[in-house]
């Protein structure tokens, strides 16, 4: 296993972590098309994270949002 796969894997979560926040900032705010722009990104992000892990584990995780 590569270990910096792993570390991508991580960086992916902290990403998507980071952006759910930002999201939910947007949405309290009533910026929509802010959160629109974030949901879309998150998505894209959750399909990368998807593939890594299931090129390194053969698994796919949870959702983070």
């Amino acid at each position: 296993m590569n270990p910096i796969d792993l570390v991508y894997l991580d960086s992916i979560g902290s990403m998507l972590d980071q952006l759910a926040a930002e999201r939910q900032m947007a949405v309290a705010s009533g910026s929509n098309e802010r959160a629109g722009e974030l949901q879309r990104r998150i998505e894209e992000l959750t399909v990368r994270r998807q593939q890594v892990a299931r090129r390194l584990f053969g698994v796919i995780p949870a959702a983070a949002n």
